[in-house]
């Protein structure tokens, strides 16, 4: 299972604006209201998830404001500090600094953090697996106010890389499978990606060696019918 993940405190800046907010969370339940409308309450929301990776959907107007974001939380009594500018992270806690400019490695730190690892099909591949990035870990337990009312699992972007992940994701969530389980899984899908690869080189290598022979076959007959024939030399064989 997924280990517990804390909120503690979020920070957001606006670029554009050279404004920002910051929202301490208690250790508790937190309930976010207001009497008004438009307030902010789903972009905090939706903050907190973008800071971890996902990609939720934003209006025109907070897409303007090219928000960057520092979460700080808390998984198995050690605290974390997570920073994304755009496409870039930083995750630190209270010994090690990491940097990341690729999704995948920070995707796959963070899965480690939490013991989030179910695995994923490639789309359009059959053989590459990937451990689900942090946005499937809260995909069950978000529903956007517009998007995720009119199709389940609908209320973040860009989940469209791997086939069919509703299930395993749902299994993962409920406790039906565990990590345990997704390792083998990801160690069988290892092995078949290198037996296809094998069994690709070798009808390669196949069909080398049989184009090899054709050549060689037309280059001896071709010397065959060089050889110059002298019709005036008989044997006698009587």
């Amino acid at each position: 299972m997924a280990k517990k993940l804390i909120l503690k405190k979020l920070t957001i800046l606006a670029t554009t604006e050279k404004s920002g907010n910051q929202f301490t969370f208690g250790n508790g339940i937190n309930l976010i209201t207001s009497s008004k409308n438009s307030v902010g309450k789903s972009s905090l929301i939706k903050s907190i998830l973008s800071s971890f990776g996902a990609e939720p959907f934003y209006d025109k107007r907070w897409r303007d404001l090219q928000c960057n974001y520092l979460i700080e939380f808390c998984i198995a009594d050690k605290n974390y500090q997570i920073a994304r500018l755009k496409n870039e992270y930083y995750l630190s806690n209270d010994n090690n600094k990491f940097y990341y400019d690729n999704f995948k490695d920070f995707s796959k730190k963070i899965s480690e953090l939490l013991n989030f690892n179910p695995i994923l099909k490639t789309r359009g591949d059959d053989y590459i697996y990937d451990i689900a990035p942090p946005a499937y870990y809260f995909i069950s337990f978000y529903i956007d106010q517009i998007k995720g009312w009119g199709k389940a699992f609908a209320s973040l972007d860009k989940l469209g890389h791997y086939e069919r992940w509703h299930h395993p994701i749902l299994e993962y969530h409920v406790g039906y499978t565990n990590s345990n389980i997704m390792n083998y899984k990801l160690k069988i899908s290892e092995y078949k990606k290198l037996n296809h690869s094998a069994e690709s080189k070798k009808e390669k290598v196949l069909d080398s060696i049989s184009l090899v022979k054709e050549l060689l076959t037309d280059k001896i007959n071709a010397l065959e019918n060089e050889i110059p024939k002298d019709n005036s030399i008989s044997i006698d064989t009587s």
